[in-house]
């Protein structure tokens, strides 16, 4: 169904960040004066001194290219010194030594078991962070807006030791960032209606993996444009359910997820098409969290298929009826085989 693919792409990529597995334990590389370990301060330096954010992922203690990469690369004061006039630097790096502090004895006093929950917070923080931006590697940078939009990912490759080198690599990448910084600049520069259009615009030309830090301009939408003048407040009701729904699911909530989408369809701004997609993830929602509720399923089903029995997506609601009668003839088919004796 339209848009459907690609929101439940930004769904999965919210819920998904790299697993941190060991490697060894390596050396710590400490970067220059001029880097910062917090993103919210980042964000607000950026913001103050009127410059876009260097956003860097690293491993220390566990990955080894992570520490050549500081070392060699964005470390060195040819680096720093090339970019410093355009950037704030920030590197979120996920210590395996810090978090290990937070295993501590049941008999841990309890200026230990504060540490430990502090430790934990920050390293929580810093995950959110990292599933924000689909972190899919380490060592990763990405070029952000000061509001933490993404202008471009640039990858880090093991043929790149040198300053020079990715330096080069951030030039190819160049066209992008300045496309991206002339939407967000639309975007800050104007209000209302106009303000709409700039962020559908941003919105609609952004990749999936990177959707989650515009949430905020996705709720800002249907305030700026109460009356619909736009034509496009009920796909963004329907994509701040996506938001809300993620939320839901995170923490265990299937009825909650599902009702988001079910609430976004009686939206009286979201046309045809919209709605059916509405219902059709509020089944989604159930179908996917494990629900065995077949008929609720059908029956949510059968009200999108309602929706435009002769729209385009009708063959393929039909198909996701039919499939979910069969699973609950085979669910009710079901039987244990009797206990021997």
């Amino acid at each position: 169904m339209r848009r459907t693919q690609k929101i439940i792409a930004l769904l999965a990529a919210m819920a998904a960040v790299l697993v941190v597995t060991g490697c060894g334990k390596k050396g710590a590389a400490n970067l220059p004066k001029g880097w910062l370990s917090d993103f919210d301060e980042a964000k607000a330096s950026a913001k103050k001194q009127g410059k876009d954010i260097f956003l860097l992922f690293s491993g220390d203690d566990w990955d080894q290219m992570s520490v050549a990469f500081k070392q060699n690369v964005v470390g060195t004061q040819e680096f720093m010194d090339a970019l410093k006039g355009e950037y704030v630097f920030v590197n979120i790096d996920f210590s395996q030594t810090e978090y290990e502090k937070t295993y501590i004895d049941d008999d841990a006093s309890r200026k230990q078991k504060k540490e430990a929950e502090r430790i934990n917070a920050e390293y929580e923080k810093k995950l959110n962070i990292a599933r924000l931006y689909d972190l899919q590697q380490y060592p990763c940078a990405y070029i952000l807006s000061c509001e933490g939009y993404v202008l471009s990912m640039v990858p880090f490759y093991d043929t790149i030791d040198t300053p020079g080198a990715y330096l080069e690599q951030l030039e190819g990448h160049q066209q992008d960032v300045d496309t991206y910084r002339g939407l967000v600049r639309n975007v800050r520069s104007y209000t209302g209606y106009d303000r709409a259009l700039a962020i559908e615009e941003l919105y609609e030309s952004s990749s999936s993996s990177y959707l989650g830090p515009l949430e905020s301009l996705v709720r800002e939408v249907p305030l700026l444009d109460p009356n619909n003048d736009t034509g496009f407040v009920g796909k963004f009701i329907l994509y701040a359910a996506y938001f809300d729904a993620f939320s839901a699911i995170s923490d265990n909530d299937v009825e909650g997820a599902m009702q988001v989408f079910i609430d976004a369809a009686q939206s009286e701004f979201l046309d045809l098409d919209e709605r059916q997609n509405a219902y059709y993830m509020a089944a989604y929602m159930l179908a996917s969290g494990g629900s065995d509720d077949y008929e609720r399923i059908e029956s949510i089903l059968q009200q999108a298929y309602d929706i435009d029995p002769d729209g385009e997506h009708a063959e393929g609601l039909l198909d996701a009826i039919n499939q979910t009668r069969r699973m609950a003839e085979s669910a009710a088919n079901y039987r244990l085989p009797a206990e021997t004796e």
